[in-house]
C-alpha cells in the first residue's frame, strides 16, 4: 500500500501539539499538559498514555476551557499515532488510536480522510477533508492563527482530488449552492461586483478566437494547484485575487458531452455562483496526457465550452470566458504516490473554475 501524503505541518510537530489556545495556562499548573512528555507518547505508540495525562490533568481540578484546551492537545497526540499506524499500513490500528481521541479536532477528523483514501473510499476520504477544513477554521472548535493556513491548503488540495475522484462536489456545496469544507475556504474574504468590468490581461484570444464569448486570455497561472491567492502574491497587488476550483464535472468517454452525473455537478455547481452573485468566471479545460496533443487541446476547449452552456442553461448569468489548455498543465498533486496512474489520469481530466475578485 502507497504511503498517504503527509500534511505540510506533520501531526506530531511540536507546534501542532502545543498550538496556542485560549486561555494561557500556567507553567506548572493543574491544566498544563507536558509536551516531551505527549511527544515520546507518540513516538512510543501509546495513546493509553496520552488519555492518563488527560485523567491526571482532569483530576487535579482542570475544568473550562483550560479542560477543552487539554483535550485538543491530547487528540493531535493521538491523531499523530494513528497516522503513524496508518504509514505502517494499519488501518485497522489507526481508526482504534481515533476513537479513543477525547475531543473533536480537526487532526482526527483529517486522518480519518487519510484512512478512507488508503481504501480508495474517495466519497468518504472527501466528505472527511471538508469537515477537517471546518474544523480547522471554525474559531469556537479550533484557535485561530497564522499557522492554521498551510495544514488548511493541504486539506483543500485534498479534498478536491478525493471529490474528482468521487465525481461530485456534494461534500463541499449543497445543492442550494451554500458552500462548506474546501470551497468556502477557497473563496475566504472574496467578495463580487457583478457590475465590475471583465478586464483580463492583455494576450491571445483565449479559445483560439472561435467562441463568441470569449475575450483576451486572462492571467491563469501554469502548474497553479487548486489554492486561493485571496489577498497575496502578485494577484493581490494587481488589484486581482481568485480562486480555482477543480469541477469534478464528468464526460462521456472521448467526448465534450456531460454524463448525467456530470450534468448533476455543473448544476450544483451553478447555484453556489447564482447564490454568490458571481459576475466573472473563466473555465479551463484540461485533459490527460494520452492521444494526440492538438486533439487534447481542442477537446479541452470542447469540454469548457459543454461545461458553460450548461451553466448558462441553469440560469448562470455570469460572464464566463473559456479557455482549453490541454495535457499542457497537468495537477501539482498533494503527492503522486497516494494515487495510481488511472487516478492521476482522472484528476488530471478536469475543469477548473477560476473565480476572480477586481478591485
Amino acid at each position: 500500500m502507497p504511503l498517504l501524503p503527509r500534511f505540510a505541518i506533520p501531526l506530531a510537530a511540536a507546534a501542532l501539539l502545543t498550538a496556542p489556545a485560549a486561555p494561557v495556562l500556567a507553567a506548572g499548573g493543574p491544566c498544563a499538559l507536558d509536551g516531551g512528555r505527549l511527544k515520546s507518547a507518540v513516538r512510543a505508540d501509546a495513546p493509553a498514555e496520552v488519555l492518563q495525562m488527560v485523567a491526571a490533568a482532569e483530576a487535579g481540578g482542570c475544568q473550562g476551557a483550560a479542560r477543552s484546551t487539554v483535550r485538543r492537545q491530547a487528540s493531535a497526540a493521538i491523531a499523530a499515532i494513528a497516522r503513524q499506524r496508518l504509514a505502517e499500513g494499519d488501518a485497522a490500528g489507526a481508526e482504534q488510536a481515533l476513537s479513543e481521541a477525547p475531543a473533536l479536532h480537526w487532526a482526527v477528523i483529517a486522518v480519518r480522510g487519510d484512512v478512507a483514501a488508503s481504501r480508495r473510499e474517495r466519497a468518504a476520504a472527501a466528505r472527511y477533508y471538508n469537515a477537517a477544513i471546518d474544523a480547522l477554521t471554525d474559531p469556537a472548535v479550533t484557535p485561530p492563527g497564522p499557522w492554521t493556513d498551510a495544514p488548511a491548503r493541504t486539506l483543500a488540495k485534498l479534498a478536491q482530488e478525493n471529490m474528482m475522484l468521487a465525481g461530485s462536489l456534494e461534500t463541499t456545496l449543497s445543492r442550494g449552492g451554500e458552500p462548506t469544507g474546501a470551497l468556502r475556504y477557497l473563496t475566504r474574504g472574496l467578495s463580487w461586483d457583478p457590475d465590475a468590468p471583465a478586464d483580463p490581461a492583455p494576450g491571445t484570444a483565449g479559445d483560439g478566437g472561435t467562441d463568441e464569448t470569449a475575450q483576451s486570455e486572462p492571467t491563469v497561472g501554469a502548474q497553479q494547484t487548486a489554492e486561493a491567492t485571496v489577498g497575496s502574491g502578485d494577484g493581490a497587488a494587481a488589484g486581482v485575487s481568485e480562486a480555482r476550483i477543480f469541477a469534478p464535472i464528468r464526460f462521456a468517454f472521448d467526448s465534450n458531452t456531460l454524463t448525467e452525473e456530470g450534468r448533476r455537478e455543473a448544476e450544483r455547481l451553478a447555484a453556489f455562483l447564482i447564490v454568490a452573485n458571481i459576475a466573472h468566471v473563466t473555465l479551463v479545460g484540461h485533459t490527460d496526457e494520452v492521444g494526440d496533443e492538438a486533439y487534447n487541446l481542442e477537446l479541452s476547449r470542447r469540454r469548457a465550452r459543454s461545461v458553460r452552456e450548461a451553466l448558462l442553461d441553469a440560469g448562470v448569468a455570469a460572464s464566463i470566458v473559456v479557455l482549453g489548455k490541454g495535457e499542457s498543465e497537468p495537477p501539482v498533486l498533494t503527492s503522486d504516490d497516494a494515487y495510481d496512474q488511472e487516478e492521476r489520469r482522472a484528476i488530471a481530466r478536469r475543469v477548473e473554475v477560476v473565480l476572480e475578485q477586481r478591485s
